[in-house]
């Protein structure tokens, strides 16, 4: 089991995310404790599971005192909550929590990089403050052996280079993250 922890950068916030491999499925469980709004405390829990090959297989979260949102695919990559189907993430093979940097190794470790290689996916992106969730496409370009430009195609000012250690797991998210401990 690996050991997480990071520090949100653009608001107050703590992340404490445990990562393991039971052979067949990497799981990843987090705690986050953040600022919402005008200094409102939250508190976030997730439980991620992510198949062999990186891409996602489920998302449980929760806020404490509020909603809680729960995401799982078939193998055809058709997704469905706990209130049925959800045929507008059908496809995607990665969810991105825009309160954890978790879900960046996703594609990061995913993906048949080389150098200068730009990929775009679809991924079922999920606000961590509200957990509404809504379809978006990303890219991510290998700009060195452990580097990767971000770049969100429905905010193309935003662009970060996303720092990873040997395992892929984000070490520096500029504006975004840092890695305290591992």
């Amino acid at each position: 089991m690996t050991k997480i922890q990071w520090k949100a950068l653009d608001w107050p916030g703590l992340e404490d995310c445990e990562l393991s491999h039971d052979g067949k499925t990497w799981t990843a469980k987090g705690d986050i404790h953040a600022e919402y709004e005008l200094g409102t405390p939250i508190h976030v829990t997730y439980r991620l599971e992510i198949a062999d090959d990186w891409t996602a297989k489920s998302i449980a979260l929760h806020i404490q005192d509020g909603p809680s949102l729960h995401l799982r695919r078939d193998e055809f990559y058709h997704w469905k909550d706990d209130n049925g189907p959800r045929p507008g993430f059908n496809g995607c093979r990665f969810v991105d929590l825009s309160l954890s940097p978790i879900t960046n190794s996703m594609p990061i470790n995913a993906l048949p990089f080389k150098k200068d290689d730009r990929q775009v996916i679809d991924v079922a992106y999920i606000n961590g403050f509200t957990l509404e969730a809504h379809r978006v496409q990303q890219y991510y370009t290998k700009t060195g052996d452990s580097t990767f430009l971000y770049e969100d195609v429905e905010s193309p000012d935003f662009i970060a280079e996303i720092t990873v250690d040997r395992a892929g797991l984000v070490v520096e998210y500029p504006g975004l993250f840092t890695r305290l401990k591992a």
